[in-house]
């Protein structure tokens, strides 16, 4: 009897080091971030996560529209750890942001920018986190407005499973580094790509 309780407190203890709310995506499967934008479907070309200080989460989605346009959905985070976050402006938990790139021969040559905002606040939930295999995964859904708000509002909402690189920034300890008082020094371990598993 006392063999199972000792096996049976293991297994919570690695369940708990890799766990994902059945509301969420999976923590196991390849890497994606898809949404719907204005009710039309929205699958992102590429993902980039980062985890910097242990504490601010940052992943961005982005997307070729067409070969004149290109579109970014990105989430900041201050935190992490599983939960439900208010998206809102920078006092917010958390800040979503739409952005709208015109494109010409590569060269942008126009850029839209629609941000969450307390007026009409968004909801960030991270449903799952592997620290050991550096994956988050969570759901999103916020109102995109321009700033200052002049324009018709975007709808947006989908979910995540990405593999994320940590940063660690700090305040440099060098004379020279020290360019305006708030320079910092960033370095980073990149996080491996691919299939999650």
């Amino acid at each position: 009897m006392r063999c199972n309780w000792v096996r049976n407190l293991g297994l919570l203890v690695a369940v708990g080091a890799a766990c994902s709310d059945s509301s969420g995506p999976d923590l196991n499967g390849p890497a994606f971030f898809t949404a719907t934008l204005d009710g039309v479907s929205w699958a992102g070309d590429t993902t980039v996560a980062v985890l910097t200080n242990g504490s601010h989460l940052s992943v961005t989605g982005v997307r070729s529209a067409s070969p004149t346009e290109e579109q970014e959905i990105t989430l900041t985070l201050e935190g992490f750890g599983k939960g439900t976050f208010v998206l809102g402006d920078q006092t917010a938990a958390g800040v979503a942001a739409l952005t709208v790139m015109q494109v010409d021969n590569h060269v942008v040559t126009g850029i839209s920018h629609y941000l969450s905002s307390p007026q009409h606040p968004g909801e960030l939930r991270i449903t799952g986190i592997s620290t050991s295999d550096s994956v988050v995964t969570g759901s999103f859904a916020f109102e995109a407005a321009s700033q200052p708000d002049t324009a018709s509002h975007h709808q947006v909402s989908g979910q995540f499973r990405v593999r994320y690189a940590t940063q660690v920034v700090y305040p440099p300890t060098c004379p020279e580094c020290q360019l305006d008082g708030n320079a910092a020094v960033a370095r980073s371990r990149q996080a491996g790509g691919g299939q999650i598993h």
